[in-house]
């Protein structure tokens, strides 16, 4: 039975599992994991979004109000709630 050199089979294990490749006996780390965005950043993020799908709705009647409006829909005609005529 011979014998197992147990450094270089965690050497190579430890390749294995952090991902660096050997080459000419050199071994270069792998690139390091990427970071999650923050939960602030997140919230940044969709409260800019929201900011772009609503809409303020001004009539000739004097009513107004926000609407909040999906991307495909962005430019279609709007009825008036009060008068019932479109926007």
């Amino acid at each position: 039975m011979a014998r197992l050199n147990w450094s270089s089979a965690s050497a190579r294990d430890r390749a294995a599992r952090q991902g660096s490749e050997t080459v000419n006996g050199l071994a270069f780390p792998s690139s390091p994991p990427a970071r999650r965005p923050s939960k602030a950043d997140l919230r940044r993020e969709i409260a800019d979004a929201e900011r772009k799908i609503t809409r303020t709705i001004r009539c000739a009647c004097g009513h107004s109000g926000q609407v909040v409006m999906l991307a495909t829909r962005r430019h279609k005609k709007l009825r008036c709630s009060k008068c019932g005529a479109a926007q």
